[in-house]
């Protein structure tokens, strides 16, 4: 029989992802562990540095994270990368 490596390909995950862990949060003890239907897999990570960045300011000086109702929001640009698991 083949190794499971050359029959599975690893997919990210579409329920889960892992961002920055602040040691004094206790989500981690709060939500339940995530089943997931293959023994390997992948799952995203991202960087706190791509989303504590300030929002630019505005010709007027005004943060263009402020808007008014019903207008598009501001983008922001970030990074994503992927770790896997084997269980």
């Amino acid at each position: 029989m083949p190794p499971l490596s050359q029959i599975h390909i690893d997919q990210a995950l579409t329920n889960i992802s892992v961002m920055y862990r602040n040691e004094a949060y206790v989500a981690d003890q709060v939500f339940p562990i995530v089943p997931v239907a293959r023994r390997s897999d992948k799952y995203f990570l991202y960087r706190k540095e791509d989303f504590l960045t300030a929002s630019p300011a505005s010709v007027t000086g005004a943060p263009l994270s402020l808007r008014r109702p019903g207008t598009e929001a501001a983008e922001i640009d970030y990074n994503v990368s992927a770790s896997s698991f084997f269980g």
